[in-house]
């Protein structure tokens, strides 16, 4: 009994300074974030107009409509008599035909609709853990009227950037894919139709609120993070390197007025923004992954890699057409 009494004691004084010192940092973060806030109010006062004003002239107007746009395609978008493009999807990607619905959404109407589709698709049994896994990773994109009306007219004041953003995007997507279906095969699901929702316009419209919103609440966030790293780091190379890991909308506006690089290195720096979607685009994936039981780790690895192969692209593009 005395030994059982000591090892218990043993383990609270280990538990203990444990908790003490959880609690210690989390008090000290809820103080410096005070401190930050008091002090650096009218930096946070401009970076939130900023996120609110991108979210008005460049998100909105093309993230909602197509939002709306995904709901009526999901409904009547059918590959079922076109054979050999779901042999194709499944041939290389080594995924169940199934899967075709969110690659597609996913490159047509953008983040995060890729990932909504795809997990709904698991949690309904038409493709199998290891398929979903996979195919999150790369079906998660933005949209062409974000990257060529966007950006590249919006932003860039160039059509031509958005298409090149958009060409590398979706083949940094496909090779991403490629990547990580070495050695696999498709699952076996049971035949049958995709079983699809009734399309409903009030619904969709609904929806397309909710979402915008969800993808604006992000966007500002973390617009005033990168407000205060600027504050903080100036308009340097060290900023410019770690904004696109944050945030695309952010990241790709700051990108485009920068002078410290030159065009075609921040067209790069933004394919690689696009190509990973930031953290901010990354928890909106949470939110629909967290109800399954998918492993993250992949699909963390996997954007990092189609964010690279993104950034290689136009790095080789501005060899021939520089």
């Amino acid at each position: 009994m005395t030994d059982r009494a000591t090892n218990r004691a043993s383990v609270k004084s280990k538990i203990l300074p444990r908790a003490a010192i959880n609690a210690s940092l989390t008090l000290a973060a809820l103080i410096a974030t005070f401190i930050i806030t008091l002090f650096l109010s009218d930096k946070i006062s401009h970076s939130v107009k900023s996120g609110l004003s991108l979210c008005a002239n460049v998100i909105i107007p093309s993230v909602f409509p197509f939002i709306v746009l995904s709901d009526f395609l999901y409904t009547f978008l059918d590959f079922s008599s076109l054979k050999c493009i779901d042999n194709a999807f499944e041939r290389i990607f080594k995924i169940n035909r199934y899967g075709l619905y969110p690659f597609i959404l996913g490159i047509i109407c953008g983040f995060p609709l890729g990932v909504k589709c795809a997990t709904e698709l698991y949690l309904d049994g038409k493709i199998a853990r290891d398929e979903c896994e996979r195919l999150i990773g790369f079906c998660n994109n933005t949209g062409p009227a974000f990257l060529v009306c966007g950006i590249g007219l919006g932003l860039r004041n160039n059509i031509r950037d958005g298409f090149l953003l958009y060409f590398a995007m979706i083949i940094s997507a496909i090779l991403t894919g490629i990547i990580f279906s070495y050695k696999k095969s498709p699952a076996t699901i049971a035949c049958g139709t995709l079983t699809k929702k009734r399309f409903s316009v009030t619904e969709s419209i609904k929806n397309a609120g909710l979402n915008t919103l969800n993808i604006c609440s992000y966007l500002v966030f973390f617009a005033c993070i990168v407000g205060l790293m600027r504050n903080f780091l100036g308009e340097s190379h060290i900023y410019l390197t770690l904004i696109p890991f944050l945030e695309v909308g952010s990241a790709t506006s700051i990108l485009s007025k920068t002078a410290l690089l030159t065009n075609w290195q921040s067209l790069a720096l933004s394919a690689f923004a696009i190509g990973f979607s930031g953290f901010s685009v990354h928890l909106q994936a949470m939110s629909f992954i967290s109800k399954t039981d998918l492993s993250v780790s992949r699909y963390f690895a996997m954007k990092l890699i189609q964010g690279v192969i993104s950034y290689s692209i136009i790095i080789l593009l501005s060899l021939f057409l520089n």
